[in-house]
């Protein structure tokens, strides 16, 4: 968790007149997750860039093959 490395990439890209904003939150918390989706389309209206880094264990599996826990 580097909510502070975050926010200076945020700053970093609204200092050159670009609109981001981070989300620090539980991927395996589905509702979470759309609530966090329906944030950032009420502010932005699309995602033009969405970066899910988050740690898995167990097997390797392509994005969308992965179920919801």
């Amino acid at each position: 968790m580097n909510d502070a490395g975050a926010q200076e990439t945020v700053d970093m890209v609204t200092g050159d007149s670009g609109e981001a904003e981070a989300f620090h939150l539980n991927v395996s918390d589905a509702e979470t997750v759309q609530q966090v989706v329906a944030a950032v389309h009420e502010r932005f209206g699309r995602i033009d860039v969405l970066i899910n880094n988050a740690g898995v264990v167990g097997e390797l599996v392509r994005t969308h093959e992965v179920s919801e826990l």
